[in-house]
C-alpha cells in the first residue's frame, strides 16, 4: 500500500476559516475542540490554527466552514489542502 493510497482514505477534518489571503491560495483555518479540565474536569474550548492550501477552491470566505486533509508541506506553514467546501460563510 503506497502512501498516497493510503492518504486519500483518510477522513477529513472540519475547520472554520479564519482568514484568507489576498490571492486566495492560502487560508488560515481554525480547529476548535473541547477538552477536560484534568483536576475539576470543567469543559474548556481550545483551537489549533492551520494554514491550509486552497487551490481550486473559489468563493471562501472568512467563517466558512472547509473539509481539510494532511498533505506533504507545501511551505515552511503550509502541510494541509482543503479537499470541500462544507458551509459558506
Amino acid at each position: 500500500m503506497t502512501a498516497h493510497h493510503r492518504q486519500t482514505h483518510r477522513n477529513p477534518v472540519q475547520a472554520t476559516v479564519v482568514s484568507v489571503s489576498k490571492d486566495q491560495t492560502t487560508v488560515k483555518v481554525s480547529i476548535d475542540r473541547i477538552v477536560a479540565d484534568e483536576k475539576y474536569g470543567k469543559r474548556l474550548h481550545r483551537s489549533t490554527y492551520l494554514m491550509a492550501d486552497a487551490n481550486g477552491i473559489s468563493s471562501l470566505a472568512v467563517g466558512a466552514v472547509v473539509n481539510l486533509l494532511p498533505c506533504k508541506k507545501l511551505s515552511k506553514t503550509k502541510a494541509w489542502r482543503i479537499v470541500s467546501l462544507s458551509t459558506k460563510a
